[in-house]
């Protein structure tokens, strides 16, 4: 007979899918030239459709989708040193360090009129 594994085993487990799913998600082709802000329609959208068939709601697909961004060194690393500390394995802690390591978008410098001060 076999034995199930234990919790923390089952939540890497769910960890892992969660990266997987997320990486199914970032594959989905973006639509050029759409809006991709929370005020537009995302009705006609191949990422919303997949979405609605897997029976996802978004927030947790752009959840699943930052998951998968996080570089696969850097997951396996969370997991080693956060079980080595014996401590919960979470998505949320997934998230935060996905967040942290992100690449933040540029903003362009001001460019003041020749002449002028601040």
């Amino acid at each position: 007979m076999c034995s199930s594994p234990s919790w923390p085993v089952r939540v890497e487990i769910k960890l892992r899918c969660e990266r997987k799913a997320g990486a199914i998600f970032l594959s989905v082709p973006r639509e050029q030239g759409k809006r991709t802000d929370s005020t537009s329609s995302q009705s006609d959208s191949k990422l919303q459709e997949m979405a609605e068939s897997a029976d996802v709601p978004m927030p947790t697909v752009f959840r699943r989708q930052l998951e998968a961004s996080l570089p696969e060194e850097q997951f396996e690393q969370h997991v080693k040193t956060t079980k080595d500390a014996a401590k919960e394995l979470t998505s949320a802690s997934v998230l935060r360090l996905a967040q942290k390591v992100q690449p933040k978008p540029e903003t362009p410098a001001a460019v003041l009129p020749k002449g002028a001060r601040m």
